[in-house]
């Protein structure tokens, strides 16, 4: 919009009841622009506080509806079996998705598939049970 000319309104009144005022104020700027200021004072709302608004909300959680979450593997808990293959990396990660946020984050070649991972997890698992 050019400096110094009015503000027109191209596209007509605003539907009723969509917070917009027809009757636009343009305030002008120090760099010569201007913004348009809508009024929006008559949208309809209820209050929270009148005595029609009948809904009751309460945001205390109550007890015995809590969902017990599952704890975090602790630092050092986390079986590293994802390694890096960059050379002079040493990062190795407890899953695929970790390792190759790494890989594309640091530009470590081109993203890990878990088909090169699928003998290693294997052993893992004969390790495991056998640790059992």
């Amino acid at each position: 919009m050019a400096p110094g000319l009015p503000y027109t309104d191209n596209y007509g009144p605003s539907p009723p009841g969509t917070g917009t005022s027809t009757s636009s104020n343009a305030r002008g700027r120090d760099d010569g622009s201007t913004a348009t200021i809508h009024d929006h004072s008559n949208v309809d709302a209820q209050s929270p506080t009148d005595p029609n608004n009948s809904k009751t909300y309460s945001f205390v959680a109550l007890p015995g509806n809590a969902v017990k979450k599952r704890p975090r593997r602790r630092y050092d808990e986390i079986e590293r079996l994802y390694q890096c293959s960059w050379p002079d990396c040493t990062k190795a990660y407890g899953t695929l998705n970790h390792l190759n946020a790494h890989v594309t984050m640091q530009k470590h070649g081109s993203k890990r598939s878990p088909n090169e991972f699928k003998e290693m997890r294997k052993q893992w698992r004969k390790q495991k049970k056998e640790h059992e």
